[in-house]
């Protein structure tokens, strides 16, 4: 066979194979799209079947028993269509809205009503009026007789009234009861006011480690609204003692009061607890064992190891320092008590060694603090002799003067009184006479009212009264006296800017 012949025939059978393979992908064509115009079909059929169905109803005739109503409602309830319908019990009939229906409009409103059973289907035209309730009013303090009925229903056209009314000048939140259109309605009003809320903070006791809720620090808690309290600051109650605690007190309407309470901490049952902690009395300049004679111990653990935080202490120093004892028990329970270092001199450890024995002897243990300052008072006033000078070198001078020699002037009746008040931790602060040719010292002491009255525990050349107690009245009459002025000008004047005499109340 030539060559000519074959490369015609490999020609030829490449014809054929394009064309098999043309006349395949037209056959494919036609396949796909028979079997789009036979779904096509189909839907068409079922759809119609569907009209076919929907279509096939008949006229539905109501009962005489079934009637529509116009109803009149507030924009608090919600309708459904047969509450416009009366008499569908036993029917087989069920109503539902037309499409034409505002469930939010207000006002009147005309729209249809569609009733069915099975295929047949009817309509009904129905009325409705809708008006607005008010359910939160708020008002100013002071334009609460303001409020009326019309306040929560301003339609008009609706009666309405208030089955209760606002209390005059008081703030708060209040629910009133609105009759309205044949129906109860409960509806809020707040009456805005500026008042804080008051309360008196009290001590209370609290267990080591716990958290009570703060209101528990608040007796007489007063506002016209409804009162929140916080601490002002994050609280661990775990150092022994009284502590200060700051409360917040918040209304309703954001008015705050601070309050100050007392938080009296003491060791929990099953808690760490401290012994040895008596207040240590140092000479100055000499040193110290914070540890020696302490011991923390727990029910559970038994003895515990403890931490010593000194802070400022420094024994070169004459002064009153507090340093923290801190212990931990395997329950995780933690407790912290504060310890007492006074710092002082050899002569102020002399003073205290001679007022603690007058103490002694004349305080009782059953003794009111009233009763213990006029003990007081009454020692030093007939146990020192007035002889017109004294040491005034320092306060402790001139009270060991006194406890030593039994005499001197007015600084050391004041001092020898000072002394032994501090030493009960009484409170009191010195006063010294202004604007005279003559110097006078005497106190300022807190009784049990937690008020300041004056005691001069020294004698008097012009007297009529006992100087024990004194108001503030009293030292301005006896100061004004002729026969004071004559002996002594100014005698209780004394200068009240100075800051020991701030944030005291002096009786008056």
């Amino acid at each position: 066979m030539s060559e000519d012949i074959l490369n015609k025939e490999e020609a030829l059978n490449r014809r054929r194979e394009r064309m098999r393979k043309r006349q395949s992908a037209q056959l494919h064509k036609r396949i796909v799209l028979l079997i789009g115009f036979m779904c096509l079909v189909l839907g068409m059929l079922i759809a119609t079947s569907f009209w076919v169905l929907d279509s096939y109803t008949t006229p539905l005739e109501l009962p005489d028993s079934i009637s529509v109503q116009q109803l009149t409602v507030s924009d608090q309830e919600n309708l459904r269509a047969s509450d416009f319908v009366q008499g569908l019990e036993n029917t087989g009939i069920s109503v539902t809205f037309g499409a034409d229906y505002d469930a939010q409009q207000l006002g009147e409103q005309t729209f249809t009503l569609v009733f069915t059973r099975g295929h047949e289907v009817c309509t009904r035209t129905a009325k409705l009026y809708r008006f607005h309730i008010e359910t939160f009013l708020r008002v100013p303090l002071g334009q609460e007789n303001t409020v009326t009925a019309r306040s929560f229903v301003p339609d008009e056209t609706i009666e309405a009234q208030l089955g209760t009314s606002l209390q005059e000048g008081a703030g708060g939140a209040f629910t009133l009861m609105l009759f309205c259109n044949g129906k109860n309605y409960e509806v809020e009003c707040i009456v805005e006011e500026n008042i804080p809320p008051t309360g008196t903070g009290k001590e209370l006791t609290v267990e080591a480690d716990t958290c009570p809720d703060p209101k528990d620090f608040v007796e007489n808690l007063q506002d016209n609204s409804s009162v929140t309290v916080t601490y002002k600051t994050p609280q661990e109650f775990i150092r022994m003692g009284k502590n200060k605690v700051q409360l917040l007190l918040v209304d309703y309407f954001g008015n705050t009061t601070e309050l100050e309470a007392t938080a009296n901490v003491v060791p929990a049952a099953d808690g760490p607890r401290f012994t040895g902690l008596e207040p240590v009395y140092l000479e100055l300049g000499a040193a110290i064992s914070y540890k020696a004679g302490v011991k923390a111990t727990d029910p559970q653990d038994g003895e515990l190891t403890f931490t010593v935080d000194a802070g400022d202490f420094d024994s070169k120093v004459e002064g009153k320092y507090t340093v923290a004892y801190s212990a931990t028990d395997s329950d995780g329970h933690r407790i912290t008590v504060l310890r007492t270092v006074i710092v002082e001199s050899h002569l102020a450890q002399l003073v205290r060694e001679k007022a603690q024995q007058v103490l002694n002897s004349i305080i009782k243990p059953d003794m009111s603090r009233d009763q213990q300052i006029r003990k007081i008072f009454e020692y030093v006033k007939w146990n020192t002799y007035y002889v017109g000078n004294s040491d005034k070198s320092s306060l402790e001078a001139g009270a060991y003067e006194g406890f030593t020699k039994g005499s001197g002037d007015c600084y050391t009746y004041y001092a020898m009184v000072r002394v032994l008040l501090d030493m009960l931790e009484i409170p009191n602060v010195e006063c010294r006479r202004v604007g005279s040719t003559s110097n006078h010292w005497w106190n300022l002491v807190q009784f049990a009212d937690g008020k300041y009255y004056h005691v001069d525990a020294s004698p008097h050349a012009v007297t009529w009264i006992e100087h024990f107690k004194m108001t503030e009245s009293t030292v301005t009459t006896y100061t004004q006296n002729p026969d004071v002025m004559a002996y002594r000008p100014n005698y209780y004047v004394y200068d009240h800017t100075l800051p020991q005499y701030q944030g005291i109340e002096i009786a008056q």
